[in-house]
C-alpha cells in the first residue's frame, strides 16, 4: 500500500472575483463583541448574488451568499458608514446620520465588488447602487435580527444560522454597556427619498 499524501484543496465554493448584482437577504445583530480593539456593537449583512449559483451537493442551483461584519456606528471613518453611503449613491444628511435603522437595508438590492484575498476568500470590497434594469428576486427567506426585538428563544434567532447564533451568544451580555462601548444611535423609520434604495 502506498501512502501518499497531498494538500486537500478548500471544497468551499468560492464567488468568482468582479461585479455582481446582489439583494441583502439578512440583517442580523450581534450585541456587544469583544475583541481586539475593544468592545463594539457589530452587525452582518449578508447578500444573495443571484447570477452566482452553486454548482454542487444539495445547494446546487442555489444563489450564492456572502456576508460582512462591521461595526455599528456612522462614524465618518466606519466602514459600515462608507459601504451604505456607496449604495446608497450619496452621503448621510446630518438628520439621517443621527440615527439610522439598519432594517431598511433588508431586500434592498445593490451592486457587490468581490475580490479574492490572498488566501483565496472571496470577499466584499465594495457596494455601489444596483445597476440598472437588475430586477432579481429573493430566493431565501430575509432574515431581521435584532437583540433589542429579539431573544434567543424567538423565531427570528432560530432563523440565523448556527455560526451566526455561536456568535451572538458569546456576545458581552451587559445590559448597561456605559461608556466603554462604542455607541450605536436609535432606530429610525424610513423617511428617505424615493430614489434613494432604503
Amino acid at each position: 500500500m502506498s501512502l501518499t499524501v497531498k494538500k486537500k484543496g478548500d471544497d468551499f465554493q468560492q464567488v468568482s472575483p468582479g461585479t455582481h448584482p446582489a439583494i441583502c437577504n439578512a440583517v442580523i445583530d450581534l450585541g456587544y463583541q469583544d475583541g481586539p480593539y475593544g468592545i463594539k456593537h457589530q452587525a452582518i449583512l449578508r447578500f444573495e448574488l443571484p447570477t452566482e449559483l452553486i454548482d454542487r451537493g444539495d445547494e446546487k442551483g442555489k444563489p450564492m451568499v456572502m456576508s460582512a461584519f462591521y461595526n455599528a456606528s456612522l462614524n465618518e471613518k466606519a466602514t459600515l458608514r462608507r459601504d451604505l453611503e456607496g449604495w446608497r449613491g450619496r452621503a448621510f444628511t446630518p438628520e439621517e446620520e443621527a440615527a439610522f435603522d439598519l432594517k431598511n437595508v433588508l431586500g434592498a438590492a445593490c451592486t457587490l465588488g468581490v475580490f479574492h484575498n490572498e488566501n483565496g476568500k472571496a470577499r466584499i470590497k465594495s457596494i455601489s447602487p444596483a445597476m440598472k434594469g437588475q430586477n432579481y428576486q429573493l430566493a431565501n427567506k430575509p432574515i431581521w435580527f435584532d437583540l433589542d426585538h429579539h431573544d434567543e428563544n424567538s423565531s427570528e434567532f432560530q432563523s440565523v444560522p448556527e455560526w451566526i447564533q455561536k456568535i451572538i451568544g458569546e456576545r458581552v451580555k451587559d445590559d448597561s454597556p456605559g461608556d466603554a462601548y462604542e455607541q450605536a444611535g436609535p432606530d429610525v423609520g424610513d423617511g428617505f427619498d424615493d430614489d434613494i434604495p432604503f
